[in-house]
């Protein structure tokens, strides 16, 4: 049977008040992510009969969770898909709601707690500072004027929830920012704590998986950056854009490494309220502001000296005080944070196929175009100009660059197929050179060294440029280790191609240097990482492929998962070390030698064997030998074994051909990356037309719905109907053939009836939302789906 992996990366767009709509996408986003997470919990021998778990928290609302599984299983006769979200990249309301996501997949935590708070909240009247909201007699000569701006827009002129919201919020304080920025952050740790801590090593994401969240933030001030030039040697610009990094990964050896946790919390508070503070509307945030809060609540921030060092280098570096400095909306610079996403794709294990999806969620794409070129008036043209122009950047540019990776990938698989025949001969001409039927792993040891060799001289003149760029990669890399031992700067290091570190390619027969040799033996980590990653897409098609031999002779699952696990071992003892540099005073020593360019070539063979030794990278090589000589022997039949070590011992010929081809892409994955769009203009199931056809908050700029909490109801409502009909949509596409016996429709319309039966309770404010919609539901005519 074929498994998938359907990876989801998500963009999620700015919005203002429409960030209670992207409450509701997120939502229902997790419950597809859970829904696959139980889903495959279930042995595989019981999942045919598989029903969803019952739940014990009383914080968790299963509904549309179960029609997920139902679907999951239904595929699963086919093609068994597993749904992860990895990446996560937000600005504003996006941001926001990306963090409070991002929570929840890490940890497994519910988000059912969050929706009282945000449609209670995200109202006016809780917004603004108590002291700043207008009395009945506050400014009552703007009154006339707010029914005058009113009649522009009939349906903010009859409602009089959101009429008198205005007027009163248009005569609340002036010249100052009206909305709270400590009660904003209070709220988040409100949100945070209601979340709960959930139960110990639960997480909705597999081992050896990581999950990045980046949330757009504006450095106010703006951070001087060098940019060099001939002629004077460099210019400084400020740079006011800044991406906030978090992750969360789960080791194969079990290892789990968070900044999702309880004692991160006061760092992602920072960055929610940073990215989501409106300039005019919210005072800048900062994180004296947070430390109070939190200080007020009895609470602490223990890690808040590492949070600025690690989160806070680039804007503190020139001697802010990190505690003071401001930040304001991230979408004033970046609304639509997709290239933090696109550069967060690469170099991510592949535990079966994976199928690459970015899903952008645009509360409101529509563009309405000027029906005249008239000049636009005086504050027209500053408010377009500070406000709507900037966080309306296009994004072709990104969309662009993934057409160029697509393009990348497809040609790096068609070179890789068409060389595996000529590969597969020669490396069978190598093992060949021993006839015994059990090597050992010095046998191993032999074959990759021949393999080494032989690639050299195959790629001819075309090897000249990968050994140069090898020790170009390799010696970037070396720099930071040097550096971080030694505390002092490589000057020229990685700087020429010919010459970094002072590494000689060839000696002086022409041979390859025995300097460079050791060198990259002692240091090139990013070859291991390649190689095994190349291993192990090969090991992932035996548990799908449907040749001959595999059908005559199937490999066993449970073998594979041994054998997998010994790899992914290995890949996570290499990050390991690249983590950890060694140090102590050998190690020391050797990089003092290797950061000063008046050492003699002996002098540097010398400290690369110290150092060397010390990162033990030879140790993975002899335990990686060890495992084909033991587990890949002795668990895969004879089909399945010649074409895994022929991938492993062939890999030096693999690598010569696509790594000048990729050069600093880390293409790993080597999967086409599909893009989608989560909108209410994409989903016509229930109701036909635009954005502003379904969600309420659209009007005022996008503020509105933070003056009616009807509307709030509605916006969150349809976030998750039209979220729910986006991602049938991307589960079939990425299912293929699997999904075809399957009615999506049906699938979608069992999916509304469980959002509008679950919300029915909680939505009360106005009271025809949920019925008129159900009525809207039931017209939809469809097959059928069942579990």
């Amino acid at each position: 049977m074929r498994e998938k992996e359907l990876r989801l990366a998500l963009v999620l767009y700015g919005g203002v008040s429409l960030a209670v709509y992207m409450f509701g996408v997120c939502r229902e986003i997790a419950k597809l992510v859970r829904a696959s997470k139980q889903f495959y919990e279930v042995p595989a021998a019981d999942r045919a009969t598989a029903r969803l778990p019952r739940e014990d928290s009383d914080n968790r609302e299963t509904d549309t969770e179960a029609v997920y599984f139902d679907l999951l299983k239904t595929l699963a006769g086919h093609t068994e898909l597993r749904v992860i979200v990895d990446v996560i990249a937000g600005a504003s309301a996006g941001g926001i709601n990306g963090v409070f996501l991002a929570r929840s997949l890490a940890h497994d935590l519910p988000l059912a707690p969050l929706r009282d708070l945000w449609l209670k909240n995200a109202d006016i009247t809780e917004l603004i500072e108590k002291e700043a909201l207008a009395g009945p007699l506050s400014k009552r000569f703007m009154t006339p004027l707010v029914s005058r701006m009113l009649r522009y827009d009939p349906v903010l002129a009859n409602d009089e929830e959101a009429r008198s919201k205005f007027d009163r919020f248009v005569r609340s304080r002036w010249f100052r920012p009206p909305f709270s920025g400590k009660r904003f952050t209070g709220w988040m740790f409100d949100a945070a704590d209601a979340m709960g801590q959930g139960a110990q090593g639960g997480s909705l994401m597999p081992e050896d998986h990581a999950l990045d969240l980046f949330v757009s933030i504006t450095d106010y001030n703006g951070h001087p950056r060098r940019v060099p030039l001939d002629d004077p040697p460099y210019a400084v610009e400020l740079d006011h854009q800044f991406d906030l990094g978090f992750r969360y990964r789960r080791r194969a050896s079990g290892l789990v490494e968070s900044e999702f946790d309880a004692r991160s919390v006061p760092g992602l508070v920072f960055a929610a309220r940073a990215t989501s503070s409106f300039p005019g509307a919210f005072p800048p945030a900062t994180i004296e502001e947070v430390e109070t809060v939190l200080r007020e609540r009895g609470g602490e921030w223990p890690d808040l000296d590492a949070f600025i060092h690690d989160k806070l280098a680039a804007v503190t570096r020139d001697g802010r005080d990190p505690m003071t400095i401001p930040f304001v909306d991230g979408a004033v610079v970046t609304n639509k944070p997709f290239a933090a996403a696109v550069s967060a794709l690469s170099g991510r294990p592949a535990n079966r196929e994976v199928v690459r999806r970015i899903i952008f969620v645009d509360p409101n794409p529509d563009i309405e175009f000027a029906d005249t070129e008239e000049l636009p008036g005086f504050f027209r043209a500053i408010f377009a100009s500070m406000t709507e122009i900037p966080r309306n950047e296009p994004i072709h540019h990104e969309l662009e660059r993934v057409a160029a990776l697509n393009q990348q990938i497809s040609v790096v698989a068609e070179v890789v197929d068409s060389a595996r025949p000529r590969i597969g001969t020669l490396v069978q001409s190598i093992l060949e050179q021993d006839q015994d039927p059990a090597p050992s792993a010095r046998v191993f040891a032999a074959w990759r060294d021949t393999a080494n060799r032989a690639a050299a001289v195959e790629a001819g003149f075309a090897f000249e440029s990968y050994l140069h760029l090898k020790i170009l990669t390799v010696a970037r890399r070396v720099r930071t280790i040097v550096e971080a031992i030694s505390a002092k700067d490589l000057v020229g290091l990685g700087g020429t191609i010919a010459r970094p570190l002072l590494i000689e390619p060839r000696d002086e027969s022409g041979q390859v240097s025995a300097e460079a040799i050791a060198f990259l033996r002692a240091f090139d980590a990013d070859f291991r990482v390649r190689r095994l990653r190349f291993v192990i897409r090969h090991l992932n098609e035996f548990y799908y492929s449907e040749r001959p031999e595999a059908l005559a002779d199937p490999v066993e699952r449970t073998k594979l998962d041994v054998i997998k696990a010994a790899f992914y071992e290995l890949l996570d003892g290499i990050k390991a070390r690249l983590a950890a540099p060694p140090n102590g005073p050998d190690a020391a020593a050797a990089a003092g030698t290797l950061a000063d360019p008046a050492t003699t070539a002996e002098q540097r063979l010398v400290a690369i064997d110290a150092l060397g030794a010390a990162l033990d990278l030879a140790g993975v090589d002899d335990r990686l030998d060890e495992v084909f000589a033991g587990e890949v022997l002795n668990c895969l039949p004879e089909w399945a074994r010649t074409e895994l070590t022929v991938a492993y011992v062939g890999f030096p010929f693999f690598d010569v051909l696509t790594l000048p081809m990729t050069q600093w892409e880390d293409l790993d994955e080597l999967d086409i990356i599909r893009v989608f769009r989560i909108s209410p203009s994409d989903a016509q199931a229930i109701r036909k037309g635009l954005a502003k056809e379904k969600l309420k908050g659209i009007r005022l700029r996008r503020f509105a719905a933070f003056f009616n909490r009807s509307w709030r109801e509605n916006d969150y409502l349809w976030g998750r109907l039209v979220a729910a009909e986006r991602l049938v949509t991307v589960v079939m596409t990425a299912a293929g053939a699997a999904a075809r016996e399957i009615d999506a429709l049906s699938v979608k319309k069992a999916l509304f009836r469980e959002i509008l039966r679950a919300e029915t309770p909680h939505l009360t404010a106005d009271d025809t939302l949920v019925s008129e919609l159900i009525e809207e539901v039931e017209q939809i005519e469809v097959g059928g789906f069942g579990g």
